[in-house]
């Protein structure tokens, strides 16, 4: 019940959420600032913390139980736009962004299920997220805290338990890792296609 409230309300201590967000953004050597925005259904995280990439806008929001990570990638060109073809949710299906048909390969191999479109090539998906520079990501990635994990070659949204600040530190680093790498093989195999069409 008290989890509901905190998704519900405003109920965060934020002098405990302040602190916790201070230890890590030493950690990810980044600055704290104040986050005020409330959507209904989801944690509210009183502090954010900025850990940016040359590819994507990187944020990671804070509360005293739990942690958001929110990546967006900074080009949304069309070029950018075209490599993401899919979209993943893990651990969860997500009917609202339509990931509801199991990838039974990608699950057995990361020990989670993994849910994308019903239309997306699911051949492209497990090999993308079967290839070496994403799969090595996805094994440091502790899924038991995971309440969501919403991915594209684009964009990443996770939302976790908050275990101890280094965890958290930990965790959001390889997160980020994961959706450069993604965006990364996808548009390595994109341009490759492009080759060979041409």
């Amino acid at each position: 019940m008290a989890n509901t409230l905190k998704t519900l309300t405003r109920d965060t201590d934020r002098t405990q959420a302040r602190e916790i967000a201070s230890e890590i953004s030493k950690l990810v050597d980044s600055k704290v600032s104040s986050n005020q925005r409330l959507v209904i259904g989801e944690a509210f995280c009183p502090f954010k913390i900025p850990i940016h990439t040359k590819e994507f806008w990187c944020t990671l929001f804070v509360s005293d139980v739990s942690y958001v990570l929110s990546a967006t990638h900074r080009r949304q060109t069309n070029s950018v736009l075209s490599s993401a073809t899919f979209c993943v949710n893990i651990k969860v299906q997500s009917e609202h962004m339509f990931a509801t048909k199991r990838m039974a390969e990608v699950s057995t191999a990361i020990g989670v299920p993994v849910y994308c479109q019903p239309w997306a090539d699911a051949e492209e998906v497990m090999n993308c997220f079967l290839s070496d520079r994403v799969f090595q990501k996805l094994l440091k990635i502790d899924f038991a805290p995971l309440t969501e994990l919403f991915i594209s070659p684009i964009q990443l949204r996770a939302e976790s338990s908050l275990l101890t600040s280094a965890r958290c530190a930990e965790q959001a680093r390889v997160l980020r890792d994961l959706v450069t790498s993604l965006f990364e093989e996808c548009w390595r195999r994109r341009q490759k296609e492009d080759g060979q069409t041409r």
